[in-house]
């Protein structure tokens, strides 16, 4: 057995080796393009949630070599343990319902048993995916031959998890059956299930047998050939009652020119059905499948569809199919899937939506269905294409309107929605090449790359080419590769001898880089009827560009230059222009077009935002809002929040917020200033200075108001993340000013205002795991102060931490959080002091031993009122708050923590964001009274409950055990009101921050 087990892997390893010779050999014969054929019977079983099946696979072979290997796609087996391709995908993009799922939910297809021609053949999984499968053919397929595979197959069904599955016994069949990889002129083209990333499949035939119970009403690929069901789905349609015996039914289906075969089965289908005439005169039937409750605007979904196949058919070239479906389902990948006459549409949530999703799934007939493109590897070729036409649908039926996003984002600024992804992510330097294959692809940039930057770019291409020359153009490449596989040099190939153009700036460098497209109008001068103007492409893509002369909003000429490098001159002719503009009607991807308008008479003046709202890219912006506070220092505070950029970034940012305290009767508030540069080495570097000024006390409530004013100017360096591994990190090195108001007691008898300036250095560095499933970060802080003491002798100290936060998650929702803190004094002139440093280590992070006064804090100096009770979960992370004047948690030399937190399951407690914790904390007591102390005297811990908000940006802590040392300080603070701790931490809350962490 060990010897047959050693030949098998042999054989296997020569399969593989063979792909990468078979490829070569087919290069060298042009293109061709196999041959499938199906025949299969199908049996449902709703009890258990299996389908019984029998598949005769009819191959032909009309490569210019025998094959004798088939490799095969088992897709059901995606969903049969959690360490398959989907699963570790769906756990790097954060959808971990798949990971958690019990083995009852689970699915997988076996009682495989293949044979060619009647003779039994042996086959084996691959290596590392157990979706795709070999076959060693006993008899080698000849050039023009055809041989035919049989086996039965069964399929456990899993819960609806990406594709297919069901939901009760409401079932999506699809990626269903054993089905051969594409074999073409690159070899053999294997590849595991992904819910991001799709598919590459030969076109062929099938004739399915579906059995089920008669209660089911089935909506599927193809014709139905079966006339009892065929007259059911008519009365159904009308809305006529159709009763059922309980007996099973069988329903034939045929489909020709097809790469694929989808069906959908539930007992509670509403049907409409009606027939579109196409442009060319063909009749299409078209169905409509939806539940009960979607009824009042999935009863359009005909009309929907009848108009997008004769907005495609019109556009790009005839549906050639006799009938379309659209059919609801309660769970789907991404909302929306397509396969060849059918799609399913889930997250519709009104008439447009409906409509839109329906364009572009029934686009896929075209994008996909029809242009047999490799989707895996070549995304843009069906996702790109169909949402330019999508998005032409859109400005054809909804012009003027956003159809995702509100109005009340969208109405003060030119940016499209349609481009928006796009500069979000290309403004932060994050963007990836379109031509990346999807499995590379982050999902935002999965959205960006293969879908909106593509339409962008053939949208550039039409405004450069010209409406009419473009449809032409689409219209003969669709012509002339329908049902075969076109790949990216083919469509380039049809585009530049169709258009006599080099378009190496649209393959190579909208598609195939993320280099930017930038131009800028660096110089311009009016003489007389005519403008000079000089335009610098500061990007790296030679892509052409309409420059034009404006008067107010009205375009009155426009020339398009060819793509160059560097800078050129240009002349403009146009006596009455205010302005001249680089493509004022944003033809192009340009990224920074707030360098493409250049005014020529009047001035440019920022545009004006009240409250929020996006960027206007074409112009300086000001956002202005009222904005106010409360502290119990400066009390109420009323102001004004000034900035002008919030998305997409912009290098030069602002934001500054001035505000009046009506107790402290002075100037409060806080600013930041920041620049931007993106040099090809990092994602981001970045300078700027970060400001504040608030009152304080330094003593209790009667104690006199003080102020401080903290500056902090920084340099900040990004480093690319690694999308594969999900992980960033961060380095940045800052100066830290001080300067508090203080009283000076040089003359005890006359105690005078004074500054203490205090100045200290840091570098910290910050990696993290940014992905869903078991997320990890840890920071490194190395900071550096040297000052002198109220003796006027010099003290100076070296202070390192570390900090590590991981969170192990038990359910898709619900996580274990674990946080290390350590912090130790590298040099310190004061370890040893009879007294507790301001600069010490801390256990406990509140605002009397906040000393960088990095936190914002309601009552800084606790007062001895609730607000005084607020904490960070900084340093140590504890939780309790025990107030000043205490040693207790806080050290001269070295300290240690360890914070517990577990989430509870979602549909605990009613949802309430409720969860225990427990921290234990160790601090040395380094001074000379603290020689004899035992460990219990410095081991410290505490536990109990926290209600958190936004990763306890908001959160209050509930303590209700502690070590002995901690509870005698919580006793002294009296009611268990005191012992309440809070936070509100407004660095997490700040919009900024939130813009740059959302995920990539």
């Amino acid at each position: 057995m060990q010897k047959v087990k050693i030949i098998f892997r042999l054989r296997a390893a020569l399969a593989l080796l063979a792909t990468g010779l078979a490829a070569h050999l087919a290069a060298q014969g042009g293109y061709f393009q196999q041959e499938t054929g199906y025949t299969i019977h199908v049996r449902l079983d709703d009890t258990s949630h299996v389908l019984h099946g029998h598949l005769a696979l009819e191959y032909t072979n009309n490569a210019p070599h025998a094959l004798d290997t088939l490799w095969l796609h088992l897709w059901p087996n995606a969903y049969s343990s959690r360490q398959t391709a989907f699963a570790k995908q769906a756990r790097a993009i954060g959808s971990l319902d798949f990971q958690f799922a019990p083995k009852s939910q689970l699915g997988g297809i076996d009682s495989l048993s293949f044979a060619q021609d009647g003779n039994a053949t042996p086959w084996r999984p691959h290596p590392e995916h157990p979706d795709i499968a070999f076959i060693l053919l006993p008899s080698p397929i000849l050039p023009g031959a055809s041989t035919t595979i049989t086996t039965p197959f069964r399929v456990k069904l899993p819960k609806v998890f990406s594709r297919l599955g069901h939901t009760g016994q409401s079932y999506q069949i699809t990626q269903w059956h054993p089905k051969p990889a594409v074999y073409d002129a690159s070899g053999w083209h294997p590849m595991p299930y992904l819910d991001m990333g799709e598919f590459y499949s030969e076109f062929g035939t099938y004739t399915v047998h579906i059995t089920l119970a008669d209660r089911y009403t089935v909506a599927a690929t193809g014709t139905l050939q079966t006339l009892e069901e065929q007259e059911r789905l008519q009365a159904l349609s009308q809305n006529q009652t159709v009763g059922h015996s309980g007996r099973l039914k069988t329903l034939t289906y045929t489909a020709d020119r097809v790469h694929d075969f989808a069906w959908f089965a539930d007992a509670r289908y509403q049907v409409r059905q009606d027939t579109v005439q196409l442009p060319n005169g063909d009749s299409v039937q078209t169905w409509a499948f939806f539940l009960d409750g979607s009824s009042s605007y999935w009863a359009k979904a005909v009309p929907f569809l009848k108009r997008a196949l004769r907005f495609y058919s019109q556009q790009v070239g005839s549906y050639p199919y006799p009938q379309a479906t659209v059919v609801e389902t309660e769970a789907g990948a991404g909302g929306g899937m397509e396969y060849p006459m059918i799609t399913n549409i889930s997250g519709a949530f009104d008439e447009q939506s409906l409509d839109i999703l329906i364009a572009h799934e029934v686009g896929h007939n075209w994008f996909y269905g029809i242009l047999g493109s490799n989707e895996r590897d070549h995304a843009w070729m069906d996702e790109g294409l169909n949402s330019y036409y999508e998005q032409r649908y859109a400005r054809t039926y909804y012009p003027g309107q956003n159809t995702l996003l509100p109005e009340v984002i969208m109405r003060r600024t030119p940016i499209q929605e349609r481009e928006l992804g796009y500069l979000f992510q290309a403004r932060r330097h994050l963007e990836q090449a379109p031509a990346t294959p999807s499995g590379a692809l982050s999902p935002a940039n999965y959205f960006v790359g293969a879908y909106e930057k593509p339409a962008l770019a053939l949208h550039h291409l039409q405004g450069y080419l010209g409406r009419e020359k473009m449809d032409s153009l689409m219209q003969s490449y669709f012509e002339g590769w329908s049902f075969r596989h076109p790949q990216p040099q083919n469509f380039k190939q049809h585009l530049e001898a169709g258009s006599k153009e080099n378009l190496d700036w649209l393959f190579d460098g909208l598609i195939g880089s993320a280099q930017p497209l930038d131009y800028a109008i660096r110089k311009v001068e009016r003489r007389g009827r005519s403008v000079k103007v000089t335009v610098r492409n500061r990007g790296g893509i030679a892509a052409p560009i309409p420059i034009a002369l404006m008067q107010g909003d009205t375009v009155l000429s426009q020339e398009w230059a060819s793509g160059f490098s560097g800078q050129r001159t240009f002349r403009l002719r146009g006596k009455a222009a205010d302005a001249i503009v680089i493509d004022p009607e944003r033809l192009t991807p340009d990224l920074r077009r707030y360098n493409n308008r250049r005014q020529l008479e009047g001035l440019s003046l920022p545009k004006l935002h009240f409250l929020a709202g996006l960027n206007s890219d074409e112009s300086a912006n000001l956002f202005l809002s009222p904005a106010g506070g409360w502290n119990a220092h400066d009390g109420w505070m009323a102001g004004l929040l000034a900035y002008n950029s919030a998305v997409p970034e912009r290098p030069f940012e602002f934001q500054l917020a001035p505000a009046w305290g009506f107790n402290s009767r002075q100037l409060a508030g806080l600013g930041h200033l920041g620049y931007h540069f993106y040099p090809n080495a990092l994602q981001r570097l970045s300078v700027g200075l970060r400001a504040r000024q608030f009152s304080y006390r330094n003593g209790g409530a009667a104690a006199p108001t003080l102020s401080y004013r903290r500056w902090q100017p920084y340099l900040t360096a990004d480093f690319k993340p690694n999308f594969s591994a999900t992980a960033r990190c961060q380095l940045e090195l800052s100066t830290l000013w001080l300067d508090r108001e203080a009283f000076s007691f040089a003359d005890p008898a006359s105690p005078s205002l004074d500054r203490d300036p205090a100045r200290l250095q840091q570098a910290r560095f910050t990696f993290e795991q940014y992905r869903r499933f078991n997320p990890y970060s840890w920071t490194f802080l190395l900071e550096h102060q040297g000052f002198e003491d109220a003796f006027g002798e010099s003290q100076r100290y070296v202070k390192a931490t570390a900090m590590i936060d991981w969170d192990f998650h038990y359910a898709p929702r619900a996580a274990v959080h674990l946080r290390l803190y350590g912090g130790y004094f590298l040099y310190s002139t004061f370890r040893e002091a009879g007294f507790t440093s301001p600069f010490a280590l801390n256990l406990i992070s509140q605002g009397h031993n906040d000393y960088r006064y990095e936190g914002l804090f309601l009552d800084r100096q606790a007062a001895g009122t609730f607000a005084a009770n607020q904490l960070l979960t900084h340093e140590g992370g504890f939780k309790t708050p025990i107030g000043p004047g205490f040693p207790l948690g806080r050290s001269n030399n070295w300290v240690a923590a360890l914070n517990f937190s577990i989430d509870l399951p979602p549909d605990a407690l009613l949802g309430i964001p409720i969860k225990p914790y427990l921290d234990l904390g160790y601090f040395d007591n380094a001074m000379p009274t603290g020689q004899s102390d035992t460990f219990a005297d410095q081991f410290v811990w505490n536990g109990g409950f926290l209600l958190s908000v936004a990763d306890e940006a908001l959160a209050i802590y509930l303590p209700v055990i502690s070590s002995a040392n901690l509870g005698d300080r919580l006793a002294e603070r009296g009611s268990f009101l005191q012992r309440i701790g809070f936070q509100v931490n407004f660095q997490k809350l700040n919009p900024w921050r939130i813009r740059d962490r959302i995920t990539y």
